[in-house]
């Protein structure tokens, strides 16, 4: 019977063993760390996320005024960051959502940059260790092409090793996602109205409304049952309407028609029709027949 128990408690210790451990891609750790509550609002500066914008006004008429920083032509900031061993040359980039920032990137200059220690290492592996000791946990290839990221409540540090020097982005990730669910919203409205566009295209055409407006004219006449339209091989030379929008069109044609006296006479009509999809119905505006 032990034997047996030592069996089974081997073949359950190896298959544990060999279960891989779930490895949480960005998005899981994103979702996991904005659940965590925690709020990480400071940025660069003195600058936060959520500051509207007549706080960062005033915020960089400070700066200024302390000649911490420079505002460029492309309203891009520009700044010396102090490290241990480095006054880096610093250019911040803000982004708003509803009058808020939301995301402040930081781009850094090596070649512009000075040393103020002889110790021995590069600008990159501060601005890692900086981060490192700040945001703790390091991970590689987040949602962003970055090549590393931290993640702190709300906040996700993202870093990027360029040909032209290092990139350090800050967002708050929570409104990152309403920025996403708006724009897939707007998409998904955009979809449906090209879909109707079409549906409207294939339904209302020009040749459609100029006959609708046919009928709206015979209303008018002394002699309706006398009234003559525009024929179908002339309409081979071209429909006498102009489309507006997906569903309204101006018509410009004509009519002949008995007058009082019995005559044919040939009277030239313009009007705008427009049809309503919601009542499926048909609409005559600005009607004039000379």
């Amino acid at each position: 019977m032990k034997k047996i128990t030592l069996i089974l408690l081997s073949i359950i210790l190896f298959n544990c063993s060999n279960q891989e451990e779930h490895i949480k891609t960005p998005i899981e750790l994103e979702r996991e760390s904005i659940n965590s509550q925690v709020e990480s609002d400071t940025l660069y500066l003195g600058f936060y996320f959520g500051m509207n914008r007549e706080d960062y006004r005033k915020k960089l008429e400070k700066l200024i005024s302390n000649n911490q920083i420079k505002i460029n032509n492309d309203s891009s900031i520009t700044s010396s960051m102090k490290t241990d061993n480095y006054k880096i040359l610093t250019t911040s980039v803000s982004s708003f959502f509803n009058g808020k920032l939301y995301r402040l990137v930081n781009h850094y200059y090596p070649e512009k940059s000075k040393k103020i220690t002889n110790i021995n290492i590069s600008i990159d592996k501060e601005l890692l260790e900086l981060n490192d000791s700040k945001y703790k946990k390091r991970h590689e290839n987040g949602t962003q092409n970055s090549k590393y990221y931290w993640l702190k409540g709300n906040k996700r540090i993202d870093y990027y090793d360029t040909l032209g020097g290092y990139i350090t982005a800050f967002s708050d990730m929570r409104i990152e996602n309403l920025i996403r669910e708006e724009n897939a919203f707007a998409e998904k409205r955009l979809e449906e109205a090209k879909e109707r566009s079409l549906e409207y295209a294939k339904k209302y055409t020009d040749i459609s409304a100029l006959r609708f407006s046919e009928d709206f004219v015979k209303k008018q006449l002394k002699s309706p049952s006398t009234a003559e339209f525009i024929s179908i091989t002339e309409l081979m030379d071209g429909v006498p309407a102009t489309k507006l929008n997906d569903t309204t069109f101006e018509i410009n044609s004509w009519v002949d028609s008995q007058n009082g006296f019995g005559a044919m006479i040939r009277s030239r009509y313009s009007c705008k029709m427009t049809f309503i999809p919601s009542t499926d119905m048909v609409q005559c505006d600005n009607l004039i027949i000379k």
